[in-house]
C-alpha cells in the first residue's frame, strides 16, 4: 500500500503499538520507506534458496522475490557456528554447493543480495546463527575440532543431522570462543554494508556450561560488545536478536534478554519457535519488558506446520495437507500476534523457491483489514512446548502427540488463542479424532458452551482412514459467542466407548476456521473450504 511521505513520517513519529512516542532507532531506519508503517514486516533467510543458485540469472531472481514481499527488514544468514555464507579469512567455507560457481564468476551472493535489496530500501541484517550444526560432521568446523576442549562435549555418537545436541557445541562462558565468534561478525561488518546484525538464539541452546544462570554475563557482555561495534563511527546500524518465546527458558539458558532490552542494547527481539508454526504463542512478558523503551517486539513464525517428511518425529495433521503455512493460516497467526500489541512479524526461512508465489501478498495478509475481510484457519496440531533443538523435535516429538482417552470420563483441555473474530463471521469447528469406533460417545465443551457428542446429530462426522490412521473427523458451525478473544479451551471428555477396543482413542487436533460471509478473493487463498470434510484415504 503506498502512501504519501509526509503522512508515512508523521505516522513513523507515534509509537507503533506502545512505548516512547520519539522515534526508536528502528524507526530512524524505516523513516524513508514509502509502505504502511503500522507494523515491521521482517524475513530471516537462511540462504538455502541462495546457495542453490548457481548463475547470476537465478540470483537475480531469489533477489527480486526478496524484494517482492516489500519487507522492511530482511536478515541473511551470514554465518552458523562460524561456518560462512561468503569466503571468510577467519570463518570457514564449506565448498559443495552449487553457488559454489558463483564465486569462480567474482560473484559474491551476500554481497549482490544486500546491494540489490538497499537498491529497494530494505534495511539488510546479516544472521549470525549462535549455536547450529544440524548435527552434521561437516559443519563442525576446524576450528571447533582444533578447540574440543572449549566446547560444551555432549556426544552421543549419533552423526545424522537431526541431532544437533549430539555434537558437540561451543561454551560462550570460554573468552576464546566469544573472542572467535566476535571475530566473524567484525569481519562481516568491515566487508558488507549490511544496517546490523541479527543474532539467531533460537538455533540453539544450550549455549553454556552449568551453572547458566551464574554464567549469564558473558553473553551479556557478548551483545554488548557487539553493540559497541555496531556503534563504531557514528553509524546508525540495528541490533535484532531472535530468541526462544519461552522467556522462562531463556533466563534459565543465561539469555538476559530482559536486561539487554532495559540497557538499551538491542533494537528489536524477535522471540518464537524455530522449526513449527504455532497459533498459540503468548507475548505478554516480551511486551512488558520492552513497554516504554525503544526496543520493538517482532514475534516471528516458520513455514512447516505439522510432521511431513521421513525425519520428523510426531503425528502429521490429519485435517487437509497443514504441512505448511498458507494465506489462511498466516492470516490467522498474525491476527493472534497483533492482537497482543507487537510492532511487527517475521517470516523465519520462508524458502523463496518454495514461498516465492506467497512473497508478494505477505505484506497485505499481515494488514489488519485484510485479516478481517478474509478467511483465516486457527489450527491446533501441537501443544504448546518449546523445543530448543532438532534433538527434542524430531528424535522425541512431544509436542505432537496425541493424548489418550482410555475409559469413560477421561477428558482432555486443549488451550489455545483466538482474537479478533468479526462480529459477520461464519465459524466452523472441526476436529480429529484417532481409533474412535461405534459406540464411542465424545463430548465437547467449549469455554461455557456444550456442544453436545460427537453423535447427537448436531455434528456432521465423517469415518475412514486419513494417512495411515482410522480417523473420525466432526465439524459443526459455531456461535461467535461461544468464544473468548483470546484464551479459551476446548474440552473433550469420553462418555461412552466400544468395550471390544484394543486402543485408546486419541485426540488433540483441531481448526476453527473464520470466514467472513462476504469475503472476497484478491490474493491466492489456499485453504479447503470450511464446510468440507478432508476426503478418506483412497
Amino acid at each position: 500500500m503506498k502512501m504519501h511521505p509526509f503522512l508515512f513520517y508523521l505516522l513513523l513519529c507515534l509509537p507503533l503499538a506502545c512505548g516512547k512516542s520519539s522515534p526508536s532507532p528502528v524507526e530512524e531506519k524505516m523513516r524513508s520507506r514509502p509502505v504502511d508503517a503500522r507494523y515491521l514486516l521482517m524475513i530471516t533467510s537462511d540462504f538455502g534458496s541462495v546457495r542453490r543458485c548457481s548463475t547470476l540469472s537465478q540470483l537475480h531472481n531469489i533477489a527480486r522475490i526478496m524484494i517482492s514481499s516489500r519487507a522492511d527488514i530482511i536478515a541473511l544468514d551470514a554465518s552458523a557456528n562460524g561456518l560462512c555464507n561468503y569466503r571468510s579469512a577467519v570463518g570457514f567455507f564449506r565448498t559443495g554447493s552449487p553457488f559454489d560457481a558463483l564465486f569462480d564468476q567474482g560473484i559474491d551472493p551476500l554481497q549482490k543480495i544486500t546491494t540489490s535489496l538497499q537498491n529497494e530500501g530494505i534495511t539488510v541484517l546479516a544472521n549470525i546463527r549462535m549455536n547450529d550444526h544440524h548435527g552434521a560432521l561437516d559443519q563442525w568446523t576446524p576450528w571447533e575440532r582444533e578447540h574440543v576442549k572449549w566446547s560444551l562435549r555432549r556426544d552421543t555418537g549419533s552423526r545424522d543431522w537431526k541431532s544437533v545436541g549430539a555434537l558437540r557445541q561451543m561454551d560462550f562462558a570460554i573468552e576464546g570462543v566469544r573472542d572467535y565468534r566476535f571475530s566473524i561478525i567484525q569481519e562481516i561488518v568491515d566487508r558488507y554494508a549490511v544496517d546490523g546484525i541479527q543474532l539467531d538464539f533460537g538455533r540453539t541452546a544450550p549455549f553454556l556450561s552449568e551453572p547458566r544462570q551464574e554464567k549469564a554475563h558473558y553473553l551479556t557482555d557478548y551483545v554488548r560488545r557487539i553493540r559497541a561495534l555496531l556503534d563504531q563511527g557514528g553509524r546508525s546500524r540495528l541490533l535484532s536478536v531472535i530468541v526462544p518465546w519461552d522467556a522462562n527458558f531463556c533466563l534459565q539458558q543465561g539469555l538476559q534478554v530482559d536486561r539487554w532490552i532495559r540497557e538499551g542494547l538491542i533494537d528489536l527481539v524477535c522471540p518464537g519457535e524455530w522449526y513449527y508454526a504455532d497459533w498459540n504463542i503468548p507475548l505478554d512478558q516480551w511486551v512488558q519488558w520492552t513497554k516504554d523503551t525503544p526496543c520493538r517486539v517482532v514475534p516471528h513464525t516458520p513455514g512447516n506446520v505439522s510432521p511431513y517428511q521421513a525425519f520428523e518425529f510426531g503425528e502429521p495433521s490429519l485435517l487437509g495437507e497443514n504441512h505448511v503455512l498458507d494465506s489462511c493460516k498466516i492470516r490467522a497467526i498474525a491476527q493472534n500476534f497483533f492482537a497482543q500489541n507487537v510492532h511487527g512479524m517475521m517470516f523465519y526461512n520462508f524458502y523463496e523457491d518454495q514461498f516465492g508465489e506467497d512473497y508478494p501478498f505477505l505484506r497485505d495478509w499481515l494488514a489488519p483489514e485484510t485479516r478481517s475481510a478474509s478467511t483465516m484457519q486457527f489450527l491446533y496440531s501441537r501443544r504448546l512446548l518449546y523445543q530448543p533443538s532438532e534433538l527434542d523435535c524430531f528424535d522425541i516429538g512431544a509436542a505432537f502427540q496425541r493424548l489418550p482417552l482410555r475409559k469413560s470420563g477421561d477428558w482432555v483441555d486443549l488451550p489455545f488463542q483466538l482474537s479478533g473474530v468479526p462480529d459477520s463471521a461464519a465459524l466452523v469447528l472441526r476436529l480429529a479424532v484417532v481409533n474412535a469406533l461405534d459406540g464411542d460417545e465424545l463430548r465437547v465443551r467449549l469455554n461455557d458452551c456444550d456442544l453436545g457428542g460427537l453423535r447427537s446429530g448436531h455434528w456432521q462426522v465423517s469415518c475412514g482412514i486419513v494417512k495411515g490412521r482410522s480417523t473420525l473427523i466432526a465439524q459443526m458451525p459455531l456461535e461467535k459467542e461461544s468464544l473468548r478473544n483470546g484464551k479459551n479451551i476446548l474440552m473433550l471428555q469420553l462418555a461412552a466407548l466400544n468395550k471390544n477396543r484394543t486402543a485408546p482413542l486419541a485426540v488433540g487436533e483441531f481448526e476453527i476456521v473464520v470466514q467472513p460471509r462476504s469475503a472476497g478473493r484478491a490474493s491466492p487463498d489456499t485453504a479447503a473450504s470450511p464446510w468440507s470434510l478432508p476426503k478418506p484415504d483412497a
